[in-house]
């Protein structure tokens, strides 16, 4: 009898993780519902502005000699009601919205190297003299030896704004202002 009732308990066991097994497949396979779709995504933009401007800064060693040169290209801008972040859909809140900047950086050198982006880009509203630093991103970015890497840097505005200017450059060194206008 005590045979019986063990066996009954391993059945039971066995039938649930069997039946987890199959919920999970189902779950994360190829048909999620929860994967964003192309038209989903580009449902989000509320407009978007062609930028395509190139920033370059010196890349040097631990001695401050420099070895070769990093350039930073800011192809595009998008304002979205939503982003992914994380693998996770993220909705602009209360009036808000998200301006992202698309980036191509190149890596001339011949090793890989880690580009902090958000320390490059700062970001003025209505032609204020503040200047915000990037709230997305994916830093520290690595670039590859002698290969360029796509990445973006996001940041959160108030959706009625009409006047943008981003500010590129080193922190310690001369910038260059872009006028966004959506």
């Amino acid at each position: 009898m005590e045979v019986v009732k063990k066996y009954k308990k391993i059945l039971v066991v066995i039938t649930i993780l069997v039946i987890g097994i199959i919920l999970g497949i189902k779950l994360f396979s190829g048909g999620n519902s929860a994967q964003p779709t192309p038209a989903s995504q580009s449902d989000s933009i509320i407009s978007t502005a062609n930028l395509n401007t190139d920033f370059s800064f010196p890349l040097k060693d631990s001695k401050g000699n420099e070895i070769s040169n990093v350039n930073i290209n800011a192809s595009n801008a998008e304002l979205k009601s939503e982003v992914i972040i994380k693998g996770s859909r993220s909705a602009a809140q209360n009036g808000k919205a998200f301006l992202i900047i698309d980036l191509k950086i190149t890596n001339d050198y011949n090793k890989s190297i880690d580009v902090n982006t958000r320390n490059y880009f700062r970001l003025s509203l209505e032609g204020k003299d503040v200047w915000l630093a990037a709230d997305i991103h994916n830093d520290p970015v690595k670039v590859q030896a002698i290969s360029t890497k796509l990445t973006r840097i996001g940041f959160i505005v108030d959706k009625d704004t009409k006047k943008y200017i981003l500010r590129i450059g080193e922190i310690d060194g001369d910038k260059q202002e872009i006028e966004i206008n959506f």
